[in-house]
C-alpha cells in the first residue's frame, strides 16, 4: 500500500481527455463574440472546468472503503452530467452562431465564429470522454465487487 503523502496522480486516459477538452474549450470560447460571452463562453468554460476538476477528484480518491467507492462514483457521475450539458449547450451555441453568420453580417464580413471542424472535434471529445467514463465505471464496479467479497 502506498502512503497518502507519497501518492501521485496517475496518468489515465479519461483524465487526459478531460484536460484536452478543457483546453480546447477555452481556446475556442475566447474567440466567440464578446456579446455572447456571458451566455456561452463563460458557461462552456465553466462546464469543461467542472468536468476536469470532478475527474481529478475521482482520480485522487483512494479506493480503500465503500464510502470511497461511492465518493468516486459521485464525481464520475457529476462529470458525465456536465459532459451531457456541455454537448447540449454546444448544440445551442452552434445553432445560434450558424444563424448569426447567415443573417447578421454583410457577405464580405462573414467570418465563421467557429469552424465546422471545431464543432466536430468538440463532439468527438465529448463522446470519447463519455465512452472512457463508461469503461471507468464498469472497471470501478468490478473493483468494488472484489473489494466487498474480500
Amino acid at each position: 500500500m502506498v502512503r497518502v503523502d507519497q501518492r501521485t496522480e496517475s496518468s489515465v486516459q479519461f483524465l487526459d481527455t478531460a484536460r484536452e477538452l478543457e483546453i480546447f474549450t477555452i481556446k475556442k470560447c475566447v474567440r466567440f463574440p464578446k456579446r455572447y460571452a456571458r451566455y456561452f463562453s463563460d458557461m462552456l468554460i465553466r462546464l469543461s472546468e467542472e468536468i476536469y476538476n470532478d475527474l481529478c477528484r475521482a482520480n485522487a480518491t483512494y479506493l480503500d472503503s465503500l464510502s470511497a467507492f461511492e465518493q468516486r462514483e459521485h464525481y464520475v457521475k457529476s462529470a458525465e452530467k456536465n459532459l451531457r450539458c456541455l454537448g447540449s449547450q454546444l448544440a445551442v451555441a452552434k445553432e445560434i452562431f450558424d444563424h448569426i453568420e447567415k443573417t447578421d453580417c454583410e457577405p464580405k464580413e462573414k467570418i465563421p465564429v467557429c469552424s465546422s471542424s471545431a464543432w466536430v472535434i468538440w463532439n468527438k471529445y465529448i463522446l470519447d470522454e463519455l465512452r472512457l467514463l463508461a469503461n471507468l465505471r464498469r472497471s470501478d464496479k468490478d473493483r468494488k465487487n472484489k473489494f466487498i467479497t474480500q
